[in-house]
């Protein structure tokens, strides 16, 4: 069953950027769609995964030590608000996507 995950960080642009860069550097299969965006306080991403085990299982093993890294470059930052969701509904028709 598919899961999705809403991540509010209130960091600016630039550290969306880092972290972006870095997590970038791990593929995530399982990942079917992230979207990110600016808000007012800074930033949100919405991604959906093939199922929570999946996302559980790449976040366990490539979250912490990309913050880590971004954290030895001199970024602090809040905790994020984490809203998990199940989605009703997937279309990515560039991607052939229709759950």
């Amino acid at each position: 069953m598919a899961y999705g995950v809403l991540i509010d960080m209130a960091a600016p642009k630039e550290f969306y950027d880092a972290a972006h860069a870095e997590f970038s550097k791990h593929p995530a299969e399982a990942m079917i769609l992230h979207v990110a965006r600016p808000t007012e306080n800074g930033h949100q991403v919405v991604e959906v995964w093939q199922s929570k085990e999946d996302y559980d299982r790449w976040t366990g093993k490539h979250v912490g030590p990309v913050m880590g890294a971004l954290a030895a470059a001199g970024w602090t930052l809040a905790e994020p608000v984490i809203t998990e969701f199940t989605p009703l509904g997937i279309v990515v028709p560039g991607a052939e996507i229709y759950v």
